[in-house]
């Protein structure tokens, strides 16, 4: 970086009596977050330029962008009413490459920039991750059992109808629904099988990201009844073995509550009282974030 002061009064020098280096301008920096299968997008410069609104998109390798889900809905259109702010991305796709658009505008005059690249790691190639899209916290991986993986079926609507004095009947058909499966999991200690239970029972809709190996592209399913079996006879042992059952449905609506990694449970174990809490933070993204001084 370098710059040139130039006096306002032609051959007098100039002064410089401060100088101060501050992040600057519109930007979208993305950092991969392992432990939650997530991503952190830390956004500024929101104000520059007087806009009105915010917006924050995901694009894949394919160029299509993707809205990320906010506290309350998609950040397609937030009020801007702070310089930063932090967003979450729990449903970006693992181990491939993503990128981040943001956008401010008034009317039909805006500004745009787009993140670096980022890449989520993966767990091993036998492991799938499942998440609440809508709760964060409920997320979990489990090994897809040999043969466990889902044999999709889509079946027909058809309506088949015999007229007297035909042979061939006449076929009233409709689009096929979406695909229908029944995937087997295998978890091995008590902790896995409680964190799966804890997963399923709020009957939310979950998002199945599976390797990227597989060439398999992640789905929002509605589960059906699931079964839990023993994998051994001794009940000592903890191993399981689940049969899902899986309907693809679209992406759901509404926000995600909560974080994966920072509850009010953490607040609580980082500072021994309220004071502490108020003296470490300028700002409630301060608290959200966990970084003192915010």
């Amino acid at each position: 970086m370098s710059f040139h002061i130039v006096s306002s009064i032609v051959g007098q020098p100039a002064f410089l009596d401060d100088v101060q280096i501050t992040p600057g301008g519109l930007a979208a920096v993305a950092d991969a977050v392992p432990d939650s299968y997530s991503a952190s997008v830390a956004l500024q410069g929101l104000t520059s330029g007087g806009y009105t609104y915010w917006g924050l998109w995901r694009q894949g390798g394919d160029g299509a962008l993707v809205p990320i889900r906010g506290p309350l809905a998609d950040l397609t259109q937030v009020t801007i009413v702070g310089d930063t702010a932090v967003v979450e991305d729990y449903e970006a796709p693992l181990g491939v490459e993503v990128r981040y658009y943001l956008k401010v505008w008034t009317g039909s005059s805006y500004r745009a920039v787009l993140s670096d690249p980022v890449m989520i790691p993966e767990p091993v190639s036998t492991e799938i991750v499942l998440k609440d899209p809508g709760l964060p916290a409920r997320q979990t991986t489990a090994v897809v059992s040999k043969g466990g993986q889902p044999t999709w079926t889509r079946r027909a609507r058809q309506g088949v109808n015999a007229v007297r004095g035909r042979s061939r009947p006449i076929v009233i058909s409709d689009m096929r629904t979406s695909r229908e499966g029944t995937m087997t999991l295998v978890t091995e200690t008590a902790e896995d099988l409680a964190s799966m239970w804890w997963l399923l029972e709020s009957g939310n809709i979950l998002l199945i990201q599976w390797p990227s190996l597989w060439g398999e592209r992640d789905v929002y399913v509605a589960v059906g009844d699931v079964a839990e079996a023993p994998v051994v006879e001794y009940a000592e042992y903890t191993d399981r073995t689940w049969t899902v059952p899986l309907t693809e449905v679209d992406r759901p609506i509404g926000g995600a509550t909560g974080s994966s990694g920072r509850t009010w449970a953490t607040v609580l174990s980082d500072h021994i009282d309220g004071m502490d809490l108020l003296t470490s933070y300028a700002s409630w993204l301060g608290v959200y974030t966990g970084l003192e001084g915010t």
